[in-house]
């Protein structure tokens, strides 16, 4: 199945009936955007919300300005701009488009059940979680 997903308007996880697509042999997992939550840091008071980005978060001076002007940064619910100032108890979100890196659409096989042990056989190139 096919699914387009553009940027900056794609459903959030809890909402997709496939998240991900099968092409050319690989599974590509649909763009999907994500939220990044923080409450003011005492710190942060009385400084610009695009100057604590750039010093704590990293962030360039020319993706901030993107993010501003595509509406991905709010604080309180409504628009970010350059001169916004962080009060106590502001909320600031920042909304991501990520996509995520291809891998094999192979099944993964089971090799060996026991009481104490599970073996599979997993494609190279599908990631494993290390927990």
């Amino acid at each position: 199945r096919q699914l387009s997903c553009p940027p900056m308007s794609c459903p959030p996880m809890s909402l997709r009936a496939t998240w991900y697509e099968i092409r050319d042999g690989r599974r590509h997992v649909v763009p999907y955007t994500h939220e990044f939550v923080s409450n003011t840091k005492g710190r942060w008071v009385g400084r610009k919300v695009l100057d604590v980005m750039r010093d704590e978060m990293l962030c360039s001076a020319e993706y901030l300005q993107e993010a501003v002007a595509a509406g991905r940064l709010t604080l309180n619910g409504g628009p970010c701009g350059a001169e916004t100032v962080f009060r106590h108890g502001d909320r600031l979100v920042h909304e991501v488009v990520r996509t995520e890196p291809s891998v094999p659409a192979a099944p993964i096989g089971l090799l060996l059940e026991a009481d104490d042990l599970l073996v599979l056989h997993k494609p190279a190139g599908v990631p494993v979680h290390h927990a």
